[in-house]
């Protein structure tokens, strides 16, 4: 097997999976817990949010709703949760809502990728 074939089987694996569950209200108003599947970031994605910061509050936070968009997962089907179209939405919720909670947990997936690769 190549160098470059054993690079790509073994970033096939290395992607860091979260399932965080949230506390949401169903149709009726009932406390319901939610699974949300959060995948690692790609190198691109990361960089998204590193370079919006330079660019002022508005683009950060633009990048911030598209690593949610990009990287929240249902874990019964596999399927993103949100659509690009789900910006505006996410970006109306405040900083201590669900998207905190999936801001958070990303970003801590991202640290952690980041500390193994550095080992």
């Amino acid at each position: 097997m190549s160098l470059r074939d054993r690079l790509i089987k073994q970033s096939v694996h290395s992607k860091r999976v979260k399932t965080v569950k949230l506390d949401v209200v169903d149709d009726n108003g009932q406390p319901l817990q939610v699974e949300v599947e959060i995948r690692t970031p790609t190198v691109a994605q990361a960089n998204l949010i590193a370079a919006s910061e330079k660019d002022g509050p508005e683009k950060a936070n633009q990048a911030i709703a598209q690593i949610v968009i990009q990287c929240c997962f249902d874990p019964a089907t596999g399927k993103p949760v949100f659509e690009a179209t789900d910006e505006p939405f996410i970006l109306d919720q405040t900083p201590n809502s669900w998207v905190g909670i999936l801001v958070k947990e990303i970003t801590e997936l991202t640290n952690k990728a980041v500390v193994l690769a550095k080992n």
